[in-house]
């Protein structure tokens, strides 16, 4: 008689538990610097999509504005003393007047939506639900009387509703410029105000990665002896006496060369490259490159170019 003896099924490892880090971890120096230059990344990539909103109020506002231009001319033209001739206008006037109103009414519901994640992102709250909602109301409405419009063999009963639809769609269309002007220009204020607080924090963290790292990062005789040797540009806007003027970012690692090192090297509107870099301090490709992205990383300096970098204007 054979005995067959069954191991007992593990339970496999859930997939979000493998992927998690240790607690233990987090709690180290090395961690908690890494943290700050990852939200340092995470709020400059906010700042600069925040940046591109406020750029985009002004042409959707000018659009509007031009399809409000041509209505209310088109209008106000009619009222004439017996004798003048009608305005006619050309045709292709009235097709420019449908397609900025079709765009403005899908872009500024688009805008008025990314300005409010924005808003929310740089914790001002909710901004402009009101306004979103009017688009929400007027794009279905003008989708269903399309749908209702164009598709056969409806039942009486849903055909009926189409009138309704129609004088709510003119309603809606007739509010759609006042209430575009005013939710654009509400919603470019909240865009800008959230601008300037991400910018503040962004400077903030920049200053506090820039002096967690400067004080982690001891001087060595290497960078002392080419400060010696290439003394720093007084007219430099980024090399002053301050402590958060000359940031080295290693990532926990005891190196030779540092950013301390790459940034005392430097002037104002001086372009370099990597191989200037390893002129200079006399290290390989790698910590060249290193180096520099590093120090992109840390905002003392920027890409001026495919392989060039300078300085950042402060």
């Amino acid at each position: 008689m054979a005995i067959t003896i069954r191991e007992r099924a593990t339970t496999p490892i859930p997939l979000t538990a493998q992927l998690s880090i240790d607690p233990a971890l987090l709690e180290r120096p090395e961690a908690q610097a890494a943290r700050q230059r990852g939200l340092l990344r995470a709020k400059a990539d906010a700042l600069h999509a925040t940046e591109r909103l406020v750029g985009w109020a002004r042409p959707l506002l000018i659009s509007v504005l031009v399809v409000s231009f041509l209505h209310l001319w088109h209008q106000i033209a009619r009222i004439a003393p017996e004798g003048v001739p009608a305005l006619l206008l050309p045709a292709w006037t009235h097709w420019l007047s449908a397609a900025l109103l079709t765009i403005s009414v899908d872009a500024t519901a688009l805008y008025l939506v990314a300005t409010r994640s924005a808003a929310q992102y740089a914790r001002l709250g909710g901004q402009g639900a009101v306004s979103v909602w009017f688009f929400y109301l007027l794009t279905a409405a003008l989708n269903s009387l399309f749908v209702l419009s164009y598709t056969p063999g409806l039942p009486t009963q849903v055909q009926a509703i189409t009138p309704a639809l129609s004088l709510l769609g003119a309603i809606l269309l007739g509010l759609l410029v006042p209430v575009s002007i005013a939710a654009l220009e509400r919603a470019r204020q909240v865009a800008d105000v959230a601008r300037l607080s991400l910018l503040v924090e962004v400077e903030m963290l920049r200053g506090v990665v820039i002096q967690q790292a400067a004080t982690s990062t001891p001087h060595t005789p290497a960078d002392a002896s080419y400060s010696a040797a290439a003394p720093i540009s007084e007219a430099s806007p980024t090399l002053t006496t301050e402590p958060l003027s000359m940031p080295a970012i290693t990532r926990g690692r005891t190196v030779t060369h540092t950013v301390v090192a790459l940034i005392s090297t430097l002037t104002a509107d001086e372009i370099i490259s990597p191989s200037t870099v390893r002129q200079r301090l006399g290290c390989g490709e790698t910590t060249a490159h290193r180096l520099l992205q590093e120090a992109c990383e840390a905002g003392a300096i920027e890409r001026a170019g495919r392989g060039a970098y300078r300085l950042v204007d402060r």
